[in-house]
């Protein structure tokens, strides 16, 4: 499969035929015979939904289970949330194990399935994490994240998405490390088979909660998440972000893109409004910091309290509401 990222206008109540149409267009029956069971990573890291620009369109979801259950695969969605939550509550609140069972596949939380040990090597070090047991046994990983921004990282897509794989604590350590080698180094033991990203409702500004919806109407789909994060990346000309740029090491691969209409015929960047605002470069290096600083204490702080207690403040709603209106008032 050659270097390629397809971007198509979709209409949101055809979602069924328009993710048949794009998978179909990356071979993905052929590329997904090696194994019968499917583990689909989505974006569900919060309690909002997908109109706010944060999550997954659960329609989408659905119409990606379908076409893995019509290949006769055994299906499991997989999140393990992000830190701040409590992520067992916040999945049955919001209903993924009735919803998965519905369209016939499984929800696993894994921040609870049974994991085994992996070796990532992370600034020219051995590093020892654990991994849910499904992705050491042989598998097709479908990555379906959001096309977002994210304070610390800039942007949140293909590769980022792959971090909710590793459960709860393990995704403090890669805080502590260094976010974005943990994040090229988790992608390279795991690679995915498929990208989906959803661009029905964008996020921009300061994602990957407090940022602003930006209706679009757009599914991207590429081989892998390094050729779709690379592509999209070089498509909007953003910079500073290093899980992307080193994503081939230094090289400069050719990518061939492909911009479809919501008819599937060809069209351009500009008419399918694919640009992003991403948080200023600044805010993101003391956000990141920050971040490192705070997980290298959390161990310590579990001695007094959870560390939740602290995060949980910046996500609270009225806080999300005002940064949310602070962005509307000033253009960013």
């Amino acid at each position: 499969m050659e270097n390629r990222l397809i971007i198509k206008r979709v209409q949101p109540e055809r979602l069924r035929e328009e993710v048949g149409f794009l998978l179909d267009r990356l071979n993905t029956k052929a590329r997904s015979r090696h194994s019968d069971v499917v583990l689909i990573k989505p974006n569900i890291f919060c309690r909002d939904s997908a109109e706010t620009g944060a999550t997954t369109d659960l329609q989408l979801l659905s119409a990606v289970i379908g076409y893995f259950r019509d290949l006769r695969k055994k299906v499991f969605v997989g999140e393990a949330g992000a830190n701040q939550y409590a992520q067992t509550r916040m999945f049955v609140e919001l209903g993924l194990e009735t919803f998965c069972r519905k369209h016939g596949a499984t929800f696993l939380n894994l921040n609870e399935v049974p994991t085994g040990p992996i070796e990532l090597v992370i600034r020219g070090k051995p590093r020892r994490f654990l991994a849910p047991r499904i992705l050491l046994e042989p598998h097709v990983l479908v990555d379906v994240p959001k096309f977002k921004t994210h304070m610390s990282t800039r942007v949140s897509w293909a590769i980022k998405n792959l971090y909710g794989l590793l459960p709860d604590k393990e995704k403090w350590r890669g805080h502590q490390i260094d976010i974005h080698e943990t994040l090229l180094a988790l992608s390279r033991r795991f690679p995915a088979h498929v990208v989906l990203m959803d661009g029905i409702i964008a996020m921009k500004g300061l994602g990957p909660t407090m940022g602003l919806p930006e209706p679009k109407n757009l599914l991207f789909a590429a081989p892998d998440q390094f050729v779709h994060d690379y592509a999209l990346l070089k498509l909007l000309n953003l910079r500073h972000v290093p899980h992307i740029e080193q994503a081939f090491a230094g090289k400069n691969p050719k990518i061939q893109y492909e911009f479809l209409d919501q008819n599937g015929a060809p069209t351009t960047p500009e008419a399918l409004n694919i640009d992003l605002k991403v948080p200023p470069l600044l805010f993101s290096l003391f956000f990141i910091r920050s971040n490192q600083a705070f997980f290298t204490l959390a161990p310590f702080l579990e001695r007094f309290f959870d560390p939740k207690i602290i995060l949980n403040l910046l996500v609270h709603q009225k806080l999300i509401r005002f940064i949310r209106n602070v962005q509307k008032l000033l253009k960013i």
